[in-house]
């Protein structure tokens, strides 16, 4: 990297604004590429190590597989004929061939004690070898996630998200300012139009939520967006509130006409 940075600065001497600002970040891009370089140099090590126990787990394996699938056929077989004997058996009255039935019962279910022993260390030979294999992977992810959280090298989601927000955080904090307003105003209002109470929990729940990922860029404050959460919150006191005033609203509605009402009865009696 060194040969890199001395490339770099040399651009100074070249007619290029472009050149002009490398060569003026010459460390800086130097380092990154240097931070680049050991992350690709750790994952193709661990690709590398991982790839090669994936070589010989398919290596031990490929006899396994045979071997379980021999026995397994072979224990299906002597089952089939285990059941085939003991059919024959229930049916026969004679002797002689009962005694021969039960020697070659005997014999058979010997074999077939194998055969299942025979499969059982296979599958558990197979289970191991490729447990090996899982704890390889493992490793070679850990070593990744290692390298790349420890490089400095901002790139994951979050960090997208986070440089975003930060790139437009004067934007954002004035459509935050300007919902803050409208959460207000639709707050008030609700109190005499219950209506509004839905609009203003929606407007609320804008704020807070770009409140949210504000803070978490370290643009605003968390008691900042703890004010936005609280406000949110109150708007349940306001929606309860706005019932109750809407109530009265109903019930002096109601009284004044009935008092019209009753005047006017007065009025027509006189």
């Amino acid at each position: 990297m060194s040969g890199l940075r001395t490339a770099i600065a040399e651009t100074r001497n070249h007619e290029s604004e472009a050149l002009d600002v490398l060569a003026e970040n010459a460390d800086t891009v130097a380092g990154k590429l240097e931070t680049l370089e050991n992350r690709y140099r750790v994952a193709s090590d661990a690709l590398t190590g991982f790839a090669g126990d994936l070589e010989t787990a398919q290596q031990q394996v490929a006899p396994i597989v045979t071997e379980n699938s021999e026995a397994s056929a072979q224990l299906a077989y002597a089952s089939s004929r285990i059941r085939q004997y003991e059919q024959q058996r229930l049916m026969t009255t004679d002797p002689t061939e009962m005694i021969e039935l039960n020697e070659q019962l005997i014999r058979l279910h010997s074999r077939a004690n194998t055969y299942r022993t025979t499969v059982s260390g296979a599958e558990t030979r197979f289970a191991a070898i490729i447990e090996t294999l899982r704890q390889s992977g493992r490793d070679a992810a850990s070593r990744l996630r290692t390298a790349m959280d420890g490089d400095g090298l901002n790139d994951s989601i979050l960090d997208n998200i986070t440089g975003w927000v930060q790139e437009n955080a004067e934007i954002l904090k004035a459509i935050r300012q300007v919902l803050q307003v409208i959460t207000t105003a639709l707050s008030v209002l609700s109190f005499v139009f219950p209506v509004l109470a839905p609009f203003a929990l929606a407007a609320g729940l804008l704020t807070a939520g770009l409140g949210l990922l504000l803070a978490a860029s370290g643009e605003i404050s968390w008691v900042d967006f703890g004010l936005d959460v609280l406000a949110v919150a109150t708007l349940g006191v306001g929606a309860i509130a706005s019932k109750g005033v809407g109530q009265v609203v109903n019930l002096m509605s109601d009284w004044y006409n009935e008092s019209v009402q009753d005047a006017s009865t007065w009025r027509v009696g006189s």
